[in-house]
């Protein structure tokens, strides 16, 4: 017996998991938290682009939004005390500046980005010369907890 076949353009209409997710309600307030803080859709779809050039960094459009809102929120506490117009004070911009240099920030767990920026932390004896080497280099992220404290 032959398999029913269904016409072009019909199959798994109800199946788009990328489309329901980009039209979720979780999405669209994260969307709007993120514009918000000034992150612009062109600045999104940047990251977005930069994150699809490697298969380490691939992301989906849903998550990518999501950690970036996580970024930025962490990155946000570790300026309590700091002045917008200090040096050692990371942005928005220097986030996404960030990413762009060094995409696995992204896919990295949150939680591990944490603990190696408290490394740093204790490393350079402070948050401002700790903020000053994270945005000067963001590949340290890449780099083991290990490695971090003995300084390779």
């Amino acid at each position: 017996m032959p398999r029913y076949k269904s016409p072009n353009g019909t199959g798994r209409v109800g199946r788009d998991v990328k489309r329901k997710a980009l039209q979720s309600d979780e999405y669209k307030n994260n969307i709007k938290k993120l514009a918000d803080s000034g992150v612009t859709s062109k600045d999104i779809q940047t990251i977005y682009d930069r994150c699809q050039e490697r298969k380490q960094t691939k992301i989906t459009k849903n998550l990518l939004v999501s950690k970036l809102l996580e970024l930025l929120e962490y990155f946000g506490t570790r300026n309590f005390g700091i002045e917008e117009s200090n040096s050692s004070y990371i942005s928005k911009d220097d986030v996404i500046e960030m990413i762009m240099r060094n995409p696995r920030i992204v896919t990295s767990g949150i939680p591990r980005l944490i603990e190696k920026c408290q490394i740093i932390t204790t490393k350079k004896e402070g948050i401002r010369e700790a903020n000053m080497a994270i945005k000067s280099n963001p590949g340290i992220f890449n780099k083991t907890k290990e490695t971090i404290i003995k300084g390779r």
